[in-house]
């Protein structure tokens, strides 16, 4: 086998796992979270800027699947991976790109994927719940606060508030960074933002959703509690500084 992940791809599947609450144990998360870093001289580096095209930076895959091997589940690494392997004629020999890792998180694959964990149990507004655990390109309000804003069609904002921003990267209110359930993953160009907007403008549920929602705040989220600060204490114990 030999697959290669571009390291925007990478980065942006890990930290989509982080800002998730999906099965991973927490050994297996920090360890892949671990060699990353090392690639990156040991410390986060950070990303291109929004209107850099990704410069095509690609790592071998098979020491991080090795990594996510050794837990007892499949991770959202081995389903990333099988999900762009549909598209090969050899599923055992390509490339990911970063672009790879939007479209998994914005089109319809992982829209069907989150609803049977809707219990109504423990989310009470299902409409929030996934809306939010999509990929949306957002801009930024305020850092400091953590608070972004995507816009759904010509008329609608959502507000997102309390939203981990990676402290590695300068982000800015000027450009557009690819939004997951509470965190900022990536650095959007202006070709992404279109290409992410098309995904999700294939699901019409996501566009009936949307419309319903006008914040979400994940210092309280639902059942969940303080959801950002739960993404600050994996980040911190998964990224060194």
């Amino acid at each position: 086998m030999s697959i290669q992940i571009d390291r925007a791809a990478l980065k942006t599947i890990l930290y989509g796992t982080l800002s998730c609450r999906c099965s991973i144990a927490t050994e297996t998360e920090r360890a892949l979270c671990a060699a990353m870093t090392r690639s990156e001289g040991g410390k986060p580096r950070p990303p291109a800027g929004p209107e850099e095209e990704d410069a095509g930076e690609n790592l071998e895959l098979q020491p991080y699947l090795d990594i996510a091997d050794r837990d007892p589940a499949r991770t959202p690494l081995h389903l990333f991976v099988d999900f762009c392997s549909y598209a090969h004629e050899d599923p055992d020999t390509f490339a990911i790109t970063h672009d790879d890792s939007l479209r998994y998180f914005s089109c319809r694959y992982h829209f069907d994927r989150m609803l049977p964990g809707v219990d109504p149990m423990r989310i009470p507004d299902p409409a929030v719940h996934l809306v939010g655990h999509m990929l949306l390109p957002v801009t930024i309000v305020d850092r400091k606060n953590g608070v972004c804003r995507f816009r759904h069609g010509d008329r609608h904002d959502l507000t997102l508030r309390n939203v981990f921003i990676p402290p590695e990267a300068a982000f800015s209110a000027a450009h557009y960074y690819g939004f997951h359930f509470g965190m900022l993953l990536t650095p959007l160009t202006t070709r992404q933002v279109t290409m992410v907007e098309r995904h999700l403008g294939r699901i019409p549920e996501f566009s009936t959703l949307a419309e319903r929602v006008r914040e979400i705040d994940y210092a309280d989220y639902q059942s969940f509690g303080n959801h950002h600060d739960r993404i600050a204490s994996r980040y911190r114990g998964a990224i060194p500084r």
